[in-house]
Formats: structure tokens, C-alpha cells, sequence
């Protein structure tokens, strides 16, 4: 049954506002203009949280439409699609928060996680030295290593302290 509620809200599980104010107190942001990317925005909030400078030239992507409709009106620049099918140029944010669908896409590339294809599919939009924050369950972190050994360097892992992560 939670199976069947979790697809009827395409696997959303948005993160507490909590969760993203410790992450954004672990966040030091450049003297510069830079682009931020959130390519699963929800409706946008964490993003709104993490990136409190005005430094950050702001990018959402969401698929559903509804969620879409309300992160655009707390993020500057939301597209309602299907960021397994956007494209960007190679190293083109310096900061990408993704909190991917946790489920199974089935499909003609096999039956991979969703969690290692948005790591993959992300990973070369980020400038060197950018920093990428991946939100996953933590069973889902030995199918990432491989990618995040091979194309990060400083790698650090953090388990969400919200009761309602778990």
C-alpha cells in the first residue's frame, strides 16, 4: 500500500525546511554571480532555502505540473518537464541540490535507479570545484559510489536528522 501512495505522488518526498537550513549552514558561497540548479524542485522550497544570496542566478526543473506552478512563485526560473530529458552545457551550475524520485525506472536502459540515473545524468553540469548536494536514501548510496568516486573529489556524507526522513 505505501508503494501505491508513494507512486501517487510520483515518489515526492520534499525535504523539511529543517533539513535545508542545516544544509545551507554548510554552504559558502563565492564572491561572484554563480548558477544554482534544483532539476527535481518540488515546489521549489528547499531551493528558496539553500540559496539566500542574491548572488545565484536560480534554475528549477519539475515535472509535475502543480508543483511546478507553485515553484515558480518562489523561484525565479522554473521549467515544468522532465529533467532526465533537459539538457544544459557541460559545466554550466555551480551549485545543484537533487532530490530525486527514490523508485525504479523500467525502462529500455534496464531497470536502474532513479537516485544513480539523475547522478549521472546532472553530474557533468557542474562546474570544477562546484559543489553538488544529493539528497538519497542511504541504502541507495553504494549504486552512486562508483560516479561520485570517479568525477567528485571531497566527497562527504550526511545523515538527515528529521523524524520524518526516515
Amino acid at each position: 500500500m505505501a508503494r501505491l501512495a508513494a507512486k501517487a505522488r510520483c515518489n515526492y518526498y520534499p525535504l523539511p525546511d529543517s533539513e535545508a537550513r542545516l544544509i545551507r549552514s554548510c554552504l559558502i558561497y563565492p564572491d561572484e554571480q554563480f548558477s544554482a540548479l534544483d532539476p527535481c524542485a518540488g515546489e521549489g522550497r528547499t531551493m528558496a532555502i539553500i540559496r539566500e544570496t542574491p548572488r545565484a542566478i536560480v534554475y528549477g526543473i519539475e515535472i509535475d505540473a502543480y508543483r511546478a506552478e507553485a515553484a515558480s512563485n518562489v523561484l525565479p526560473r522554473v521549467i515544468q518537464g522532465d529533467a532526465l530529458s533537459a539538457h544544459a552545457r557541460v559545466e554550466s551550475f555551480g551549485l545543484i541540490y537533487c532530490n530525486p524520485p527514490f523508485d525504479t525506472e523500467f525502462g529500455e536502459s534496464g531497470n536502474r535507479r532513479f537516485e544513480v540515473l539523475f547522478l549521472s545524468h546532472v553530474a557533468r553540469w557542474l562546474v570544477p570545484a562546484g559543489v553538488l548536494v544529493y539528497v538519497l536514501p542511504g541504502p541507495q548510496l553504494s549504486g552512486c559510489a562508483q560516479i561520485l568516486a570517479s568525477h567528485f573529489r571531497d566527497v562527504r556524507v550526511f545523515r538527515l536528522q528529521t523524524p520524518d526522513c526516515a
